[in-house]
């Protein structure tokens, strides 16, 4: 599917680059998210990371682990030649498409947070259930999302409710957990203390989501959040003016 233009259809972009809904050649698959990140050696690193976390969540051959709420993997590889306007070369990773709104989108069409399609204890309960499973099936393979929130969410026109976007997920014993991750308004309270992240950091971001989508509002002080991460920086920022003033003054740093 293209837009009037003839360009394809962008399902969403960031910092990485762009999300596109695209019709593979010779594939069984109607229709895939294709995630097309920029090519530059940083976010190659960052397409092959991915890959590999994505990669384990997988179920197992047996058929016997599978949770339906978390999105699937389809492939991975690099752009040909004259891919639309893409640069060649640019690696990319396709998911299968989902068509729906996130429940961020949801609780935004509706005046008191919940919109008009999830509306019902029923649906609220399948949409709990579901989100409940795609967590622990995440952490029995190891993987933290790290991001979990309602714009990571979506709820399909045929009723399924699948936890998306992976970009920035960690295995539980990755060595980069120290960096700062996820959203403002989804993060632990212990998370700005300094703690490294383990499941009770995904388990609170899920129930600040669940709250948020209950009543429309975050649970979280967002503000004080910044001013917890404002007093974590200033440290760092000192040092960064103390360096950069032995630089001018012609003091080599070590």
């Amino acid at each position: 599917m293209s837009a009037h233009d003839g360009s394809p259809l962008v399902l969403g972009q960031g910092s990485f680059g762009k999300v596109i809904l695209y019709k593979p050649p010779k594939s069984i698959v109607a229709q895939v998210a294709r995630k097309i990140f920029d090519n530059r050696p940083s976010q190659a690193k960052f397409a092959d990371q991915e890959y590999s976390i994505v990669s384990l969540l997988r179920p197992d051959p047996s058929g016997d682990d599978v949770c339906h709420s978390v999105v699937k993997l389809l492939g991975n590889g690099r752009l040909p030649a004259g891919f639309y306007n893409f640069e060649e070369g640019s690696r990319f990773i396709d998911y299968e498409y989902l068509d729906g709104p996130t429940l961020a989108d949801i609780i935004d069409s509706g005046d008191d947070g919940i919109s008009q399609t999830i509306n019902t204890p029923a649906k609220l309960a399948e949409i709990v259930k579901a989100l409940v499973c795609a967590v622990h099936y995440t952490h029995k393979k190891k993987i933290l999302h790290l991001d979990i929130k309602p714009a990571n969410i979506i709820h399909t026109r045929a009723g399924r409710t699948v936890l998306i976007d992976f970009g920035i997920s960690q295995t539980m014993y990755s060595k980069d957990l120290s960096e700062v991750r996820g959203t403002n308004g989804y993060q632990p309270p212990e998370w700005w203390n300094g703690s490294l992240p383990d499941e009770k950091y995904d388990i609170f971001s899920l129930g600040a989501t669940f709250h948020r989508l209950l009543y429309g509002y975050s649970a979280v002080d967002t503000n004080d959040q910044l001013r917890r991460l404002e007093k974590a920086m200033k440290p760092q920022a000192k040092g960064a003016m103390a360096r950069s003033s032995k630089q001018r003054n012609g003091t080599t740093i070590a």
